[in-house]
């Protein structure tokens, strides 16, 4: 009698199974079907962090894709429009967003409610994790399996401020200018305002021409608007149309000159073709090619003699250094 008290009291005592506590819930953001130019055009940087920040608010955990997060949050863009899309294993939950009306804090507001959204939906929908045992012993060194820790993805590069909002850039380039008649150096400082695609230009340029008896010095100004697009990660095309007056400023020097000295103005337009890299920090390497349209050609003639002539067609290029001054 006394040995089955016993028994039952021990049996009574044991400890039972640890019940795990429930893990959380894993969520990633894919956002790589989205090409730079509109990952920039949108922000999808600042909406990242305000989304990441927003999903662990709600419980959940957020990890990198490379990870294999239990549900991920795919943004997709197709002709302007915006789609969300959570996916867990076979299980696909959408939610058009549109395209941007306003500004985009507003929509990235929207865009924040219907993720967390989606990603709430398909988390009702996952099976309860199972409960795990304790564990009965503590694994010896012997026995411990040595991993290597998962490495970290590399954050995505902060985008410019020129990237996101207004950007200043100054443009110091040099080359050659040719018009039927001869071949000249042309200097140009070139100033750009404006966001990652359209802007506002001006330019200031200066083209000397010395020959024997007669030296010529040419100052352009232009002003216009321009077209940015993005190649690669940090190469861009731009196309700008450029209009304004240039200074045609001359002075002889053989004897017989009947005017030793001048000025005379023309109206000039220029089609600007610029391929920019962004080499580093603020500064980058422009390459340009600009044919231009001025109002008439120049001729100067000395006893009988051409000293100095130029036509109204001229094309322009070289290379230059960009400083990203905002």
């Amino acid at each position: 009698m006394r040995a089955r008290l016993i028994l039952l009291v021990l049996a009574l005592l044991r400890p039972g199974p640890a019940r795990a506590e429930p893990s959380l819930i894993t969520v990633g953001i894919d956002v790589r079907q989205v090409d730079d130019a509109t990952f920039r055009a949108l922000d999808l940087l600042s909406l990242q962090r305000k989304l990441a920040l927003r999903l662990t608010q709600s419980g959940f955990a957020v990890v990198a894709v490379e990870r294999g997060p239990r549900i991920r949050i795919v943004l997709r863009v197709d002709g302007g429009q915006v789609t969300l899309e959570a996916r867990a294993d076979a299980d696909v939950e959408r939610r058009p967003a549109g395209a941007p009306a306003g500004d985009l804090a507003s929509f990235h507001l929207e865009l924040i409610h219907k993720a967390v959204e989606v990603a709430r939906v398909l988390a009702d929908r996952l099976p309860a994790a199972a409960s795990l045992p304790a564990p009965t012993s503590r694994p010896t060194p012997a026995s411990q399996p040595t991993t290597r820790p998962a490495p970290r993805p590399r954050p995505p590069r902060p985008p410019r401020p020129s990237e996101t909002g207004p950007g200043l850039e100054a443009h110091l380039v040099g080359g050659g200018l040719y018009r039927v008649g001869g071949f000249d150096p042309v200097g140009r400082l070139d100033a750009r305002l404006g966001g990652p695609r359209w802007a506002a230009r001006a330019s200031a340029g200066l083209v000397p021409s010395v020959h024997e008896d007669i030296g010529v010095l040419e100052l352009t100004l232009q002003a216009g608007g321009s077209v940015r697009f993005a190649l690669a990660a940090e190469l861009q095309l731009e196309v700008a149309l450029l209009a304004g007056l240039s200074s045609h400023i001359f002075w002889l020097t053989g004897d017989g000159a009947a005017e030793s000295s001048g000025a005379r103005f023309d109206f000039l337009g220029t089609l600007e073709l610029e391929l920019t890299w962004r080499v580093s920090g603020p500064v980058g390497l422009v390459g340009w090619l600009a044919p231009g349209l001025s109002e008439e050609g120049r001729e100067h003639k000395l006893a009988g003699r051409t000293l100095w002539t130029r036509s109204a067609f001229r094309v322009g290029g070289g290379l230059g250094i960009v400083f990203f001054l905002l």
